[in-house]
């Protein structure tokens, strides 16, 4: 008796049950490789897609710093120029700069041709707030030598150079 369930390719000559238990077997292990093979193309689409999203943030950290390093940078070779206040008028004199998230503004009271007090308010993220303090101590400098040719604080070159340059901007209005 011919077996119902023999492949074309089953050279097997056996009893029908054993021929059915072959194929039964045959089948069971065709399912798993093929249950495992999704698996696999699963796990391997769900790495690809972990993976696009790791390069997409790459890039935007990357693109986000470098547009912050040219504003440090555009801060840090920043000219200060010299401006005296021997030729102003008493009086208060406003002035700001602002980079990125940050606008440093300043009011510059000039008394007999002389600066004689700088009031500085800062917009500032949180996480600059330290370099700012640092910075204030380069008003008394300023004052000291009344001139914005000092030298900026050591570990907040760019809060320095941007309080300067709002002093410069104050000082250098056209009344």
């Amino acid at each position: 008796m011919d077996c119902k369930f023999r492949e074309a390719n089953c050279s097997r000559n056996a009893k029908c049950e054993e021929c059915i238990a072959y194929h039964k077997k045959t089948i069971k292990e065709r399912y798993c490789i093929r249950k495992r093979s999704i698996k696999h193309k699963t796990a391997v689409i769900i790495a690809c897609i972990f993976a696009g999203i790791g390069i997409l943030a790459s890039i935007g950290i990357l693109t986000t710093m470098s547009i912050l390093n040219n504003q440090y940078k555009h801060v840090q070779e920043m000219v200060i120029n010299g401006v005296s206040a021997s030729h102003l008028q008493n009086g208060n004199y406003k002035g700001e700069y602002a980079y990125g998230k940050n606008t440093y503004r300043v009011n510059v009271t000039i008394l007999d041709g002389k600066i004689a007090d700088i009031g500085l308010n800062v917009d500032t993220k949180q996480s600059n707030q330290k370099y700012v303090n640092k910075a204030i101590a380069l008003i008394d400098d300023v004052i000291r030598s009344q001139s914005l040719q000092v030298d900026c604080i050591s570990g907040a070159t760019r809060s320095s150079k941007s309080i300067l340059k709002a002093a410069e901007n104050a000082l250098s209005q056209d009344d």
